[in-house]
């Protein structure tokens, strides 16, 4: 359902609020965070420095990535088959334009808007940390950073990938903060504000 659409974008905004930019400072993709460099959190992005020169005690959870990477999962996989139903549609497949007509309008316009393959990467990234993490702890950033070097978390991942990554959640942000905010409007009476998220 669309509401159940909207509750993974939620989750997803979450998320990728807390996304990692490390590689954006130059680090390899297989190495441990260095003072100053973001870290993924579950909630907010923190560095490893405070004014004080002492660790922040930031935690990562590996329930909630779980959860997060599932959601990606979900919309991924609807990204997909909506494009690939366009490119049938446009190719002159009748049946394939009577299914996208039945789809929500509002679903429909945010998925088009989609970079599949940017938004793969953002998923497998996310998807690779959760499989990284001990099951059912959280840690500090001292451990998580022992963790990410033991364990090589992120060797699967080449820069370029955390690079489309980032870029992918750094979107998904946006375009969630921009569709709560339309909701919202909505919801208090906002007709021009239906207007814009059911079309």
């Amino acid at each position: 359902t669309f509401q159940r659409f909207c509750e993974m974008l939620g989750l997803l905004f979450e998320v990728a609020l807390s996304f990692p930019l490390v590689l954006r400072s130059g680090s390899p993709a297989n190495a441990a965070p260095r003072v100053g460099d973001p870290l993924m959190v579950a909630g907010t992005l923190e560095r490893l420095d405070t004014p004080a020169g002492i660790p922040t005690v930031t935690t990562l959870r590996q329930e909630e990535m779980q959860r997060a990477a599932e959601a990606m999962s979900v919309v991924a996989k609807e990204a997909i088959e909506i494009s690939t139903l366009m490119e049938a549609c446009v190719a002159g497949d009748k049946k394939a334009c009577s299914m996208l007509s039945t789809e929500n309008e509002a679903k429909l316009k945010w998925l088009t808007r989609l970079d599949v393959p940017s938004w793969a990467a953002a998923e497998a990234a996310v998807a690779a940390i959760a499989e990284g993490m001990p099951a059912g702890q959280s840690l500090s950033v001292a451990e998580a950073a022992e963790q990410m070097q033991t364990q090589n978390w992120l060797a699967k991942l080449d820069r370029e990938t955390w690079e489309k990554a980032s870029d992918a959640m750094t979107w998904i942000a946006q375009e969630a903060m921009e569709a709560q905010s339309l909701n919202d409007a909505c919801d208090a009476g906002d007709n021009m504000a239906c207007d814009d998220v059911y079309i």
